[in-house]
């Protein structure tokens, strides 16, 4: 084993594991033997690259299997309330759904390069290494590079330079996920959730749309997060939860109640789930407030708005005036 053979004894040697495995042994404790696990989930058993990052560390992949082990024998192996989950999600789907790209990726690949070009793996290192190792293919491939050597430029930032590309061509799933592991580095950043939610919503992956609105919920309350998931929940004919959503958006912003399009909406719902009163009165303040109003021409999801330069410039020059002389307004 590589560990026992360290110039400078820093990780447990082969004989603790022997001990753990005979005390667990001894008492009937579960014990992983993550080795031989590896082993059956590596070609001609021989634990490498498709499960270990360098030289220790696993990868995703790695580290799914080691949770998966762990799960079976310390959870499972009790004796539990039947009740209990137990359904465990595939790989597969656990990778789908991680806030885990190929950027990502990369970026850990460079990393692992640059780590292999010093001690102990070469007594020389070179320079610039991985700019010279690494088989540049794509745009991606550049902004990883960028996020690996330049240290102000983030990760952040790269994840959305690849979302903003992979929008531009069309790419929606792909830049909605970029988008998606933009909000769990930065959970406050509520455009990012709003992008991500259009981003899925135009390549059809309704369900995540939604999942990503109720997540940014935890964080900030925003009109467009109820609104569209009101307007998901509608669509499916989920009226009380369409309707629950459509009233929490009018508490949360009351000047939205000038919205004919809510009103509409939250009309309907009540008409479905059997309260004519409410739908009447609706109906009423629709047609009296909103005389042109046609359901027909209304759009199906609010999208999210960027705004460009100049016009961010000017909202913060006008809320500067504003805090100076204490008359803030949103606009």
């Amino acid at each position: 084993m590589a560990k026992d053979k360290d110039a400078i004894p820093f990780r447990a040697p082969e004989e603790i594991n022997q001990v753990i495995h005979k005390l667990g042994k001894k008492y009937g404790c579960p014990v992983i033997g993550l080795k031989s696990i590896y082993e059956k989930h590596s070609e001609h058993g021989i634990i490498g690259n498709e499960l270990i990052t360098e030289h220790l560390h696993p990868n995703i992949d790695g580290y799914f299997i080691l949770m998966h082990a762990f799960f079976e024998k310390s959870i499972l192996a009790i004796d539990i309330d039947s009740n209990f989950n137990q359904d465990v999600i595939s790989q597969q789907d656990f990778k789908n759904s991680y806030p885990y790209t190929s950027l990502d990726s990369i970026v850990g690949l460079m990393s692992v390069m640059g780590l292999k070009n010093g001690f102990p793996f070469k007594l020389k290192p070179q320079k610039d290494a991985v700019l010279n190792s690494y088989r540049f293919q794509d745009y991606i491939d550049t902004l990883a590079y960028r996020a690996y050597s330049e240290p102000s430029f983030t990760i952040e930032e790269a994840h959305k330079k690849a979302a903003e590309h992979y929008k531009k061509t069309k790419m929606y799933l792909k830049a909605a996920k970029e988008y998606t592991a933009v909000t769990y580095i930065n959970p406050l950043n509520t455009l990012a959730y709003a992008s991500a939610f259009d981003m899925y919503y135009k390549a059809k992956e309704i369900k995540m749309a939604g999942q990503t609105l109720l997540r940014s919920l935890r964080y900030q309350p925003t009109y467009l997060a109820m609104y569209n998931l009101a307007k998901i929940n509608f669509d499916k004919k989920a009226y009380n939860v369409a309707e629950g959503y459509f009233k929490s958006a009018l508490e949360k912003f009351p000047k939205k109640s000038n919205n004919p399009d809510i009103l509409y909406y939250l009309s309907v719902c009540y008409h479905k789930t059997g309260q004519s009163q409410l739908a009447a009165d609706l109906e009423k303040k629709l047609k009296s407030s909103f005389p042109g109003f046609n359901p027909t021409k209304m759009s199906s999801v609010i999208k999210p708005v960027v705004l460009s330069n100049m016009q961010a410039l000017r909202y913060f020059n006008q809320a500067k005036e504003a805090i100076k002389t204490n008359s803030l307004t949103m606009p």
